[in-house]
């Protein structure tokens, strides 16, 4: 077990262990548990005589069209080709337990997360080797006009969710503005890890130090239908040695009848430069349709220890815009639209250079004929450089209210380059459906078989495939946000 995980779990226990009889107090435990099915195609290492490749140098054809690597002096040409197709079955177990009645505005709560994996090709699951997370761990103390909270958390804003193990005070000297405080160890984003743990073993270079997280956030709501908020955040190493991220985020709304004018601001003061910044306004156009354009700049953000800042990466401008149209729970449509232009990258070759901007284009539809029945259908077709791809589903779906539901699902789309499809094509098949076995207990699941309609192009790999998902969600204890509930006073 890693070192973040047995801290969080040491947290979690702790969280949890004032949870006894006492009269006033309570517990409810969820969880999710979810089992997956997954079919992957393989490589392997093969060869062909050298005197059987087409052409001349280090990269030739195969007589099949197969892109080679061939070395003078060698006998043999060498390339990766279809390997067996295996398949992996990764189960993951999902605890959230909440404790109260210590107090008033007290409350413990932890997250857990399990992971094993069976089949013959457990080890494909990119998780497989972490076999425990605690997402969340901590104690609050919730009062009308502040609240602390210690243990392992969760901050979200503009800026994305980061995992830290530490203390965040939040202050609310009037309805209008909230102030919050923030710090502690920092987790890598994504591993539920300490910087120094999370990549070792797997990447030549890391962070070989801890990080430190401080954050300052104000949030205002000065009028109604007017909100804004600004949140500074630093990660700097536990030796105080270097910075790993720094980073000022900003974000406005104003609302007016059904429409809304918003905008966001990001910057990374580390490297000096803006990430994003984005404007969009939602306006209503009467008879049941509404409009939305939206103006945005961006650029990748990496932390300052990571080598993939020192590349420059290449930011983009963008203009997208929406028109749905509706009409009350019975028909609906939407239109999307985007183009995007990406900045100079200095790179390419003059006899055939990069392409520099992009465009895609969507349409939703959604029909209800009766209350029990609804038919969708979504095309999206997306051209940038480097990559293209097209897809096409429809689906249908037969409801019984709370209870459940059956649903069927199809799907055709084509990845030129980014996922190796070629000019191949791959149609999906599937259904899914879900039923509520008792008030604390509902059973999921859906299953999909792809298949690759046109011989795959020499190289690339066969996607025909099958892929399945089991889910029971259930809980346990009375639920403080119902009547009999508990809860804590």
């Amino acid at each position: 077990m890693r070192m973040g995980a047995r801290i969080g779990l040491m947290a979690a226990s702790a969280a949890l262990v004032a949870v006894g009889p006492a009269a006033g107090q309570g517990v409810r435990v969820t969880g999710v548990t979810t089992a997956r099915y997954a079919e992957l195609a393989t490589a392997v290492k093969d060869s062909i005589p050298i005197e059987s490749a087409l052409g001349t140098g280090t990269l030739r054809l195969a007589p099949d069209g197969t892109v080679v690597r061939c070395t003078e002096g060698l006998p043999w040409c060498f390339y990766l080709g279809a390997g067996p197709r295996l398949s992996t079955v990764p189960l993951m177990q999902d605890l959230r337990a909440s404790a109260w009645g210590f107090g008033q505005g007290v409350r413990a709560y932890a997250h857990v997360r399990g992971r094993a994996a069976v089949g013959e090709a457990d080890a494909l699951w990119p998780e497989a080797d972490d076999p425990l997370d605690v997402l969340s761990a901590y104690v609050e103390l919730d009062r009308p006009s502040y609240r602390a909270r210690l243990g392992r958390q969760w901050q979200t804003s503009s800026l994305g969710w980061y995992n830290f193990d530490g203390l965040a005070l939040a202050y609310r000297p009037m309805d209008k503005l909230t102030v919050e405080a923030y710090g502690g160890w920092s987790l890598m984003r994504g591993t539920n890890e300490y910087h120094d743990d999370a990549l070792e073993g797997v990447e030549p270079f890391f962070p070989s130090e801890r990080a430190y997280i401080l954050g300052a956030l104000a949030r205002v709501r000065p009028a109604p239908g007017m909100a804004g908020s600004l949140l500074y955040q630093r990660e700097i190493r536990t030796d105080r040695g270097a910075l790993y991220s720094e980073r000022l985020a900003a974000d406005a709304r104003v609302s007016f009848g059904r429409g809304a004018v918003s905008g966001a601001l990001q910057a990374d003061l580390g490297a000096g430069w803006l990430n994003e910044a984005r404007l969009r306004a939602d306006v209503p156009l009467g008879g049941g349709f509404a409009g939305a354009a939206e103006l945005r700049r961006y650029r990748p953000f990496f932390e300052l220890w990571t080598i993939w800042g020192v590349f420059s990466p290449v930011g983009y401008g963008e203009g997208s815009g929406m028109l749905a149209w509706g009409r009350a729970d019975e028909l609906g449509v939407r239109l999307t639209g985007a183009w995007r232009s990406y900045d100079e990258a200095h790179a390419g070759l003059a006899s055939a250079m990069l392409r520099t901007d992009g465009w895609r284009v969507g349409a939703d539809a959604w029909w209800r004929p009766a209350e029990a029945w609804m038919a969708s259908g979504a095309y999206r077709r997306n051209i940038n450089f480097g990559a293209a791809q097209v897809e096409v589903d429809a689906a249908l779906r037969r409801d019984w209210g709370e209870t459940g539901y059956v649903g069927a699902h199809g799907a055709l789309f084509q990845s030129i380059r980014e996922f190796s499809l070629g000019e191949g094509v791959v149609a999906g098949l599937g259904a899914n459906a879900a039923w509520r076995l008792n008030a604390d207990t509902r059973l999921s699941g859906s299953a999909t078989a792809y298949r690759h309609l046109e011989s795959p192009t020499p190289g690339t790999v066969d996607w025909t495939q099958l892929r399945a998902t089991l889910q029971l969600e259930w809980a346990l204890g009375a639920d403080p946000g119902t009547r009999g509930g508990g809860g804590g006073s």
